[in-house]
């Protein structure tokens, strides 16, 4: 069995608010590479998929690399998609444009200035199902979710190291293309 060598971040996307949305339409479906006559991409893809997090998420954006898996907690006790970051860039400008141009945003989130500067970049997501109970069980956590962004810490992998030996075969065991 391969050893863990890939950071694991968990990020929250409920349903019930704004950022299930911005998933659906950033992540799930992706951005084209050109709005407004803009290039958001970095790479040759005509689809980018991109996660933006706000300056309070600095640290763990600082922590991320290509090739770390995000599982997005969307809801009803589970966690439905995964990626793996292929980049990422620090552009205030970029994540400004993104959400003016490119998302449905909140009046809530315009009045409050949230710009996703610390931008992620991801490969296509990957279904899954994986209950937020479980997960958290192995990963030493109180809640079945997490109500921020964030990086798991290595000490906490060992469950999920001891049975999936790494996060690629944990998402390929609780892959669910069908639904």
């Amino acid at each position: 069995m391969q050893t863990m060598d890939n950071t694991l971040f968990l990020a929250p996307a409920s349903k019930s608010g704004s950022a299930h949305d911005h998933l659906k339409k950033a992540v799930i479906e992706g951005l084209p590479r050109i709005i407004g006559g803009q290039d958001i991409g970095q790479a040759d893809d005509d689809i980018i998929r991109i996660w933006g997090l706000t300056s309070g998420l600095e640290s763990p954006w600082r922590e991320a690399e290509p090739g770390d898996w995000l599982l997005f907690y969307t809801g009803n006790g589970k966690y439905k998609y995964a990626a793996q970051i292929s980049g990422k860039s620090h552009d205030p400008k970029m994540g400004e444009f993104i959400r003016d141009e490119a998302l449905d945003v909140t009046p809530d989130e315009v009045r409050d200035g949230k710009v996703w500067d610390f931008l992620l970049y991801l490969d296509a997501p990957i279904r899954i199902h994986l209950s937020g109970k479980l997960l958290s069980e192995w990963l030493g956590y109180d809640r079945a979710y997490q109500s921020r962004f964030i990086r798991v810490p290595k000490d906490r992998m060992s469950v999920i190291e001891d049975r999936f030996g790494t996060i690629s075969a944990l998402v390929e065991e609780y892959n669910n293309e069908c639904c």
